[in-house]
C-alpha cells in the first residue's frame, strides 16, 4: 500500500505546482469573465395595466436617431417606480460622441437631469436636482424642459427646479434615446413605464399641466397642444418587441432579447474611467486579486529558471491575463473594460512576485534546516 501511495505521490507531486497555477488562472478568468453572455433582458408587459416592467437588466432604444430644434426640447414620462431609494437611468440620448449627452436619473429619491458634453476640447458637465420626487408605488408624471434660456423639472404639473441652461441645449434631446438605462454602464431603473413624449421646443407651464392632467385621464398627453411632438410611445400595445411610435415619421423602440449597451466601452482610459461612482472602490480589490497569481508563478518558475527571468515572467502573465479579460469584456455588457484594471492587476501579481523573492528563500531554508534537525 505505501509503495502504491509512493507512486502516485512521485507523480502527482511535480506536477502540483502548475496544476495549482493553471487551476488559479482559469479562476481568475472566470471570475473575470462571468456571466460570459450578456443577461436576458428583463423588460415584460403588463396584463392588467397599459405599461411595461422593467426589472434587474433592462433596457430599451429607438431604432433611430432623433433631432431636437435649436430651441430646445421637452420629455415626459408617465411611471412608477418600485424603488424609493435608487441610483439609476430612467431615460438618455445617446450619440457616440457624446455618450452621456443628456441623462433623467433617479439618485436616491430624487430626480437628476445631467448632461456630459464636450465642447471644444473640454468636458462640460452640467447637472439639475429635484428632491424627494420618487416613492415605491406612486405613479408620477415627470416633465423636464430644456431650453438655450433655462433649464425646468415638473413633477405632475408643478414646477419644482429652475435652472440655468445647460451647455448644448439646443441639440440635447438629438440621437439614439434609451429608456431604462444608460447607454455606457449597467445602470438599470425598476418600475413601472407608462408612456413617454419628446417634444420638438420648451413647453409652457400652461401646456405641461394640461399634458399632466390628460396623461392621468388618458394615458397620453394633450392632444390639442400646439408643440410639435418627436416621438410618443404608448405601453397599450401589450405584446410583442417593438413599441411604435404615434408620430408616424419618427423612430420605433426596441426590445432587445438580450440585454445590452448601446454605446459599450472599450479600453477607456483612467481618466475616463475616474468618473464612475466605484472608481477608488475596486482598485484595492483589482490589485489584491492578483497576488496570489504572482505569488505561485513566481515560486513555479522560479524552480526552473533565474529570479529575474521569473519575476519577468510573472509580471507578463499577469499583465497580458489582465489585457484579455478586459478586451473580452469589451464585449460583456455587464463587464466594464477599462484601462485602470490592467495597472492595478499588474501592480497586484508584481507586488506578490517581489514579496515571493524576500520569502520564498526564507521558507525554503527554514524547511531546509527543520528536515535537516535529528529526529528524537
Amino acid at each position: 500500500m505505501d509503495s502504491i501511495y509512493e507512486s502516485i505521490r512521485n507523480i502527482l507531486w511535480p506536477k502540483m505546482p502548475f496544476t495549482l497555477c493553471l487551476l488559479l488562472w482559469c479562476g481568475i478568468l472566470t471570475a473575470g469573465l462571468w456571466p460570459f453572455s450578456g443577461p436576458r433582458n428583463e423588460v415584460t408587459w403588463l396584463h392588467d395595466e397599459p405599461a411595461l416592467s422593467l426589472d434587474g437588466y433592462n433596457v430599451l432604444f429607438s431604432s433611430g436617431m432623433a433631432r431636437s430644434s435649436s430651441s430646445g426640447c421637452s420629455v415626459e414620462l408617465l411611471l412608477t417606480p418600485k424603488m424609493t431609494f435608487d441610483s439609476s437611468t430612467v431615460l438618455s440620448f445617446y450619440t457616440p460622441a457624446n455618450p452621456l449627452q443628456f441623462s433623467l436619473r433617479q439618485r436616491n429619491d430624487s430626480l437628476v437631469l445631467s448632461s456630459d458634453v464636450k465642447l471644444g476640447k473640454r468636458q462640460v458637465e452640467s447637472t439639475v436636482e429635484s428632491s424627494h420626487v420618487f416613492q415605491k408605488g406612486q405613479q408620477l408624471v415627470v416633465s423636464a424642459t430644456v431650453s438655450p434660456e433655462k433649464t425646468a423639472v415638473y413633477i405632475d404639473g408643478r414646477l419644482t427646479k429652475d435652472a440655468v441652461p445647460f451647455p448644448f441645449a439646443g441639440q440635447i434631446c438629438s440621437g439614439k434615446l434609451l429608456l431604462g438605462n444608460s447607454a455606457v454602464r449597467v445602470d438599470s431603473w425598476w418600475g413601472h413605464l407608462q408612456g413617454v413624449a419628446v417634444y420638438s421646443g420648451e413647453l409652457s407651464p400652461q401646456e405641461i399641466l394640461a399634458d399632466y392632467r390628460s396623461w392621468l385621464a388618458q394615458h397620453r398627453p394633450e392632444k390639442e397642444s400646439g408643440k410639435q411632438l418627436v416621438a410618443l410611445y404608448l405601453m397599450t400595445r401589450g405584446e410583442g418587441r417593438v413599441i411604435y411610435n404615434e408620430i408616424q415619421s419618427g423612430s420605433d423602440l426596441y426590445i432587445p432579447p438580450r440585454y445590452q449597451l448601446v454605446g459599450q466601452p472599450f479600453l477607456d482610459p483612467p481618466w475616463k474611467e475616474y468618473h464612475y461612482a466605484n472608481y477608488w472602490v475596486s482598485i484595492g480589490p483589482n490589485v489584491v486579486a492578483f497576488v496570489p497569481l504572482g505569488w505561485f508563478v513566481y515560486g513555479y518558475l522560479s524552480r526552473s529558471f533565474t529570479r529575474k527571468t521569473a519575476l519577468l515572467a510573472g509580471v507578463l502573465l499577469g499583465t497580458g491575463t489582465s489585457l484579455t479579460m478586459e478586451i473580452l469584456q469589451g464585449y460583456l455588457p455587464t463587464r466594464h473594460s477599462g484601462t485602470t484594471d490592467i495597472v492595478t492587476n499588474t501592480v497586484g501579481t508584481l507586488l506578490r512576485v517581489l514579496l515571493s523573492r524576500k520569502v520564498t528563500p526564507r521558507v525554503a531554508s527554514r524547511a531546509k534546516e527543520y528536515t535537516a534537525r535529528p529526529r528524537s
